[in-house]
């Protein structure tokens, strides 16, 4: 499977992910500190969740999980 990060490069990803932070972080209202939550935020939207991020459980684990609660 293609997705756009395959023809952009690390310098070009960066940029995006750098735009981004700022646009959140002025939807937050310019706030002072932490500028690595907007920065995380950014990377999550941008380059999607990291591979220990993604969902571990299958389906059957979920109905499973779900129908215990």
């Amino acid at each position: 499977m293609h997705n756009q990060h395959d023809t952009e490069t690390p310098s070009m990803i960066h940029e995006r992910v750098c735009e981004r932070a700022h646009e959140l972080w002025m939807e937050r209202g310019c706030p002072e500190g932490s500028p690595e939550e907007d920065w995380f935020m950014a990377e999550r939207e941008i380059m999607g969740p990291k591979p220990a991020e993604a969902e571990t459980t299958t389906p059957t684990e979920q109905f499973l999980y779900t129908s215990a609660v």
